[in-house]
């Protein structure tokens, strides 16, 4: 049983080997995860500047809109008065 358990538990066995090819993975996993989140961050943050400057000219449409309607409808008006 020793015998046959000898390539995996030595030093430089079979389990060392994959042990230490697990290690590598798993912080080159949190290497990637690491700059992911910088990405992710970064999308946020200039995502958040855009939806911020559309939705303001959204607004200003909306405002110019209200206003051209106001003209077209004070303009109706005037016309059936006369």
């Amino acid at each position: 049983m020793t015998k046959a358990l000898l390539p995996y538990a030595k030093s430089d066995g079979v389990l060392a080997s994959k042990t230490s090819s697990l290690n590598k993975m798993q912080t080159r996993i949190a290497s990637d995860q690491d700059a992911l989140d910088r990405r992710i961050a970064s999308l946020t943050t200039s995502l958040t500047k855009k939806y911020n400057a559309m939705d303001l000219v959204v607004g200003q449409l909306k405002t110019t809109a209200t206003s051209i309607t106001s003209i077209f409808e004070a303009m109706n008006a005037q016309k059936n008065a006369s």
